[in-house]
């Protein structure tokens, strides 16, 4: 079966591999992880890398943000991530896709704001230009 290359860093002189199956979830896992690591370093030019043009980004509040919206959130400051805490992450690859989800406890300031949520989520990274990258991110309130 043919599948669409996703750059790994480890590749020798930026050339493309293959990935598939668990191959595939274990980068879509590694590529989130760097994804919290940006938004807790306010890195949005990092995480412009990780995420798609198309990016349909719902907060658990209902508010929608596009990957424009979302990243000048990140580069002004207006989000700021204080604390990321995932558990019960799970991913599963649908053909080029890759499905994760989770439980997230945040500290989070928003506009000055302190906040504290704990969220289940579920997120798509696709394969866009021979790079997997967050195409999708959807979350809502745990009890």
């Amino acid at each position: 079966m043919n599948r669409e290359p996703t750059h790994h860093p480890s590749a020798p002189d930026g050339q493309q591999l293959v990935l598939e199956g668990a191959a595939l979830e274990a980068e879509a896992l590694r590529l989130d992880s760097l994804r919290c690591e940006a938004l807790l370093k306010g890195d949005a030019a990092l995480l412009g890398t990780l995420v798609s043009p198309a990016l349909r980004y719902r907060h658990s509040t209902g508010r929608l943000d596009s990957r424009d919206s979302y990243l000048a959130g990140v580069a002004s400051g207006t989000t700021r991530y204080l604390k990321i805490d995932r558990e019960e992450i799970g991913a599963r690859a649908v053909g080029t896709a890759v499905i994760v989800e989770g439980r997230v406890r945040l500290e989070v300031e928003l506009e000055g704001e302190r906040r504290t949520m704990s969220n289940f989520w579920l997120s798509v990274w696709a394969m866009e230009g021979g790079s997997l990258v967050m195409t999708a991110w959807a979350s809502t309130r745990a009890a």
